[in-house]
Parts: C-alpha cells; structure tokens; sequence
C-alpha cells in the first residue's frame, strides 16, 4: 500500500518491527549467536568452557531483551537513510519496497545496542580493576 509516511510513522513501524523479529531473548540469541559468544570470551581473562559462555550469552540476551525500549524512535529517525528521509518527505512510499531495508536497519540497531552495553561492562570492569 502506497501512502505519504512521516519520520515518526516510519520509526515506529520500525520500532515495532523490531519488537516482533526481537520478541524474545532467544531470538536475540540466535540472531547475534557468534557476536554475543565474542563479547562473553573478551570480557574475561580466562578460558570459560561452552557451557559458561552460553549461560553468559543468555543473560546478555536477556538484558539486550529488557532494553529494548532504549530503541527510542528518536534514535530510529537519526539512523533512517537521507534518501528515505528525502523520499518520505517529497512523495508517498510502499513500504514493501523498502522491507530488507527495514529488516536491516532493525537488525542493526539492536546490534548497536549490544555494542554499547558491551562497552559499558567493559568500562565497569576496567574501574573495578583500577580500584584493586
């Protein structure tokens, strides 16, 4: 269906796109499997055994889970393309050509929001360990 879309629209189309394709920490799990288990192994100095990496890629996908509403649609309209922002604003779109984008851009945000929960654990590690 063609229609005209407004940035806010769009966002929260994609913001509950990503709700459905994240709708639980599993998905998130098997979406971003080999990502998480490279964080789990580089936050800790040890050797951790498969079964202590997936306990730990769970939990992380249970965090990334509760934190998806961090996923503001501001933050969707500043990550939307300059050409869909300039199509949406001069003529009406069919959402459907724009699916993969969607899809990919969904994909990628929450990717973003595993990177900046990783880079906080990383940071409160780095403080507990200067303060030993």
């Amino acid at each position: 269906m063609t229609k005209k879309y407004s940035t806010d629209e769009l966002a929260t189309i994609i913001q509950q796109l990503i709700y459905a394709k994240f709708d639980s920490p599993n998905k998130i799990k098997i979406e971003f499997n080999s990502n998480l288990k490279r964080k789990v192994k580089s936050l800790h100095s040890e050797i951790l055994t498969d079964e202590e990496i997936e306990i730990n890629s769970t939990k992380i996908s249970t965090s990334i889970y509760n934190d998806l509403n961090r996923i503001t649609k501001d933050f969707i309209i500043k990550k939307l393309s300059r050409e869909v922002k300039n199509r949406i604003n001069s003529q009406e779109i069919d959402l459907l050509d724009y699916k993969v984008y969607f899809n990919d851009l969904a994909v990628e945000l929450v990717k973003e929001l595993i990177q900046a929960k990783y880079n906080s654990v990383k940071q409160e590690i780095r403080k507990y360990k200067s303060k030993k």
